[in-house]
């Protein structure tokens, strides 16, 4: 894929130079993905943000981040998993399908598996026992409810508890059991977009665990998305002081939480610029948010073709990370890997691609602000 301008081929020091225009001259422009981006590349992406005075939003997980702030976690590495843990429940997730390897690599095969899930997934094969319970936000919440107040040796309602959660009173009491008996239990989660009712969905998972710790070990675990987002919250964190969405546009990071702007947003004019890195927001969209993203000039940095990059007005190529580049990346336990090129580049890394547009940028910025200086002085 070569760098492109409005769809013309053209060099990298053009899109570069075009891209630096568009997004220091933009009244409210967006920062968006890092998720396929490096920890190098994404701390650079911040910097960028913060000199453009845009909006920083990385995609994923805002309800498990929300949970953290809230209530704390109990967490281990891989290796404790894979060492340690007698009993794994999996709560409406489906870990053979979204993380094929995890149970290869990570999960004894002397642990009982309990699946937590209305489905019929590849997991459930695995499985000493499936609970059935409805996928429904308020179903998967009531059973954490039924099971904390177990915990607290509060009876609940046996028609009430069968109703709202579709499972018998019996079977959360011997799932409780189980828990309460593991040497080392492990509760899988999916990573869910901050919504109220997810949010207290995933802080009652985090609660449930914290409380089996008083009898056991017991630790929440979330099987986050494809990517390295979770090094990109921990490189806006530590850059920022705030977690992924982070708005520049006052000159100091202010976070606003689980709002991302996107295509209602761009209509109403709030957005008029977009640097994407590592992403295709509009890969996801119908079409009617796609010719909302069109209305706006989107510089896209990625290695592979995607929707976003058709529609891009500029488009920088990069190395694949991991593969052609090497970085820093987060494991989905927290830990950094460093990865290490296999293949020679076509491109540019990520890193080395941002570092140009961030110097590019410095110096729009600059000559535009030698430009109104001077017309200060000849009105004067």
């Amino acid at each position: 894929m070569p760098c492109k301008l409005a769809g013309r081929v053209v060099t990298r020091n053009e899109a570069v130079t075009r891209a630096a225009q568009l997004l220091s001259s933009a009244r409210s422009p967006l920062v968006h993905g890092l998720s396929g981006a490096s920890c190098e590349a994404q701390g650079i992406a911040v910097e960028i943000a913060e000199r453009i005075g845009g909006v920083l939003d990385v995609p994923g997980s805002r309800a498990s981040l929300a949970a953290l702030q809230t209530v704390g976690a109990n967490s281990c590495t891989l290796g404790e998993i894979r060492q340690r843990a007698d009993l794994i429940v999996v709560w409406h997730c489906d870990p053979i399908t979204t993380h094929p390897r995890f149970f290869e690599r990570y999960v004894s095969s002397a642990a009982q598996v309990i699946v937590v899930d209305s489905r019929q997934s590849a997991t459930v094969a695995l499985a000493r026992q499936r609970i059935d319970v409805a996928a429904t936000p308020a179903a998967v919440d009531n059973s954490v409810q039924v099971l904390l107040a177990l915990l607290r040796e509060t009876a609940p309602d046996l028609p009430t508890v069968l109703r709202e959660t579709g499972a018998a009173l019996d079977v959360w009491r011997e799932l409780l059991v189980n828990m309460r008996r593991a040497k080392y239990g492990v509760l899988l989660h999916e990573a869910k977009p901050d919504s109220p009712t997810e949010r207290r969905s995933v802080e009652s998972l985090h609660r449930l665990t914290r409380q089996l710790n008083d009898a056991t070990r017991f630790i929440c675990q979330e099987l986050p998305p494809p990517g390295n987002a979770l090094g990109a919250e921990n490189v806006v964190a530590w850059r920022s002081g705030h977690g992924p969405a982070v708005d520049f546009s006052h000159g100091y990071p202010q976070y606003i939480g689980g709002i991302f702007p996107d295509s209602r947003a761009i209509e109403r004019g709030e957005i008029d610029a977009a640097l994407v890195i590592g992403a295709d927001p509009l890969g996801g969209l119908d079409s009617v948010a796609c010719d909302r993203w069109r209305q706006i000039p989107i510089v896209a940095i990625d290695c592979r073709e995607t929707a976003t990059t058709a529609a891009a007005e500029v488009v920088l190529p990069i190395a694949m990370l991991g593969v052609e580049s090497g970085g820093t990346m987060f494991r989905m336990d927290g830990v950094p890997l460093r990865l290490r090129p296999v293949l020679e580049p076509r491109h540019p890394s990520d890193y080395e691609t941002l570092v140009a547009l961030n110097e590019a940028i410095r110096a729009a910025i600059g000559i535009a602000a030698r430009r109104v200086d001077a017309a200060h002085q000849n009105h004067e």
